[in-house]
């Protein structure tokens, strides 16, 4: 049972929804399964180029304005002329065009997908976000804690959400090999202790408390370096931030990196200060090289770390407790070991991404027999 599916997004460029877009709708072509995907705007690299590369058929969009009826109506034509019969929309903006492009008369199947935990919004856009997540054959989400806050929020049945975890490729595992080349390469001497971060120039990031944490640990490690990267994280971001300035002569702003495993193969311990993640592909790409992570305690971090071993869980914004278990970490390099092969493993038994596909086939399997199809 095999129906002509349509991945709808609003753009291609860096982030953890479009890297999950890309390597679904290649694990979804390789299993035999038709798969189009339909960007809504003209911003594609650099995903796209991976989706044509590997032979997937991606039609884009022209973003002409924050709310655009034109492209509704674009959409509606070009999933009819695709005769899309399953449409799987990622992230709200979306799930709203989506919705609005479905049709009445023997619409798709449609599964709309929660990302990340609901914000306070317009009570328009609530509007629209509600009426596309009830239309919905089954909503899609990323972990248990954000699938309860989208039903508790919108007021909708939690029952219609289905749980499938994010996947990651097979990682290399890092060794004192990579490590050393990786610390080469970016000019970061050998016998350094690293603790950095993935993110992106965003307040639910909350990156003064990396800041602030590096701060503290300074006039204890010795040789302490911290390295950082993402988007609008490069050196100019440092003269906009006090915290950052505060440590600028120990942290690498490394901005957006095509190949994060180099950057991660450097680091001894992975830390994210996030207070507000869906599901942190930033943590998971961590946990699959074999780096110790100590997190915020928000969103889908509890299922990343749920056994107690591959990582160390945190109250948002207890930063006297992280300042003792970082330090405690960074003295202690058997537990952070330990904990590092305990996060790869988990990983590659939880959420590999053979798991991903097998259970987003699963789920769109249920939609087709509720629909008859």
């Amino acid at each position: 049972m095999k129906a002509r599916t349509g991945l709808v997004i609003s753009q291609l460029g860096y982030g953890g929804a479009e890297r999950q877009v890309s390597l679904l709708a290649r694990g979804l072509a390789e299993a035999g399964w038709p798969v189009t995907v339909f960007c809504l705007s003209e911003l594609l690299e650099p995903f796209g180029a991976e989706l044509r590369e590997a032979g997937i058929p991606l039609r884009t969009l022209r973003r002409r304005g924050h709310f655009d009826l034109g492209r509704v109506l674009e959409l509606a034509g070009l999933l009819r002329e695709e005769k899309i019969e399953l449409i799987h929309s990622h992230l709200e903006t979306a799930d709203i065009y989506s919705y609005l492009a479905l049709g009445r008369a023997s619409r798709p199947g449609f599964v709309p997908t929660v990302l990340s935990m609901p914000v306070r919004e317009n009570p328009l856009r609530y509007f629209l976000v509600r009426r596309a997540l009830r239309a919905g054959d089954r909503i899609h989400a990323n972990s248990t804690v954000v699938a309860r806050a989208y039903a508790k929020h919108y007021r909708v049945d939690e029952s219609k959400f289905s749980t499938v975890y994010n996947g990651v490729l097979p990682l290399p595992a890092r060794t004192s090999s990579s490590r050393r080349e990786s610390r080469l390469s970016l000019n970061i001497p050998e016998d350094s202790l690293v603790v950095g971060t993935i993110s992106k120039d965003a307040p639910d990031k909350n990156l003064p408390a990396f800041f602030r944490l590096i701060a503290a640990l300074l006039p204890h490690v010795q040789g302490l370096k911290a390295v950082i990267a993402g988007s609008g994280l490069s050196e100019a971001y440092a003269s906009r931030s006090e915290e950052a300035r505060n440590v600028r002569q120990a942290t690498l702003f490394l901005g957006e990196q095509e190949n994060i495993q180099t950057v991660l193969a450097a680091m001894d311990l992975f830390v994210l200060t996030s207070i507000r993640e869906g599901f942190p592909n930033a943590v998971l790409e961590a946990m699959a090289t074999g780096l110790p992570v100590v997190a915020y305690d928000t969103g889908g971090v509890s299922e990343l770390l749920a056994d107690g071993r591959s990582g160390v869980r945190l109250p948002c914004g207890a930063e006297e407790e992280l300042f003792r278990v970082v330090s405690g970490l960074l003295a202690d390099p058997e537990s952070r070991s330990a904990m590092g092969e305990a996060a790869r493993r988990r990983v590659f038994e939880q959420f590999s991404l053979e798991k991903m596909i097998k259970s987003t086939i699963e789920l769109y399997e249920e939609v087709l027999t509720m629909r008859g199809k």
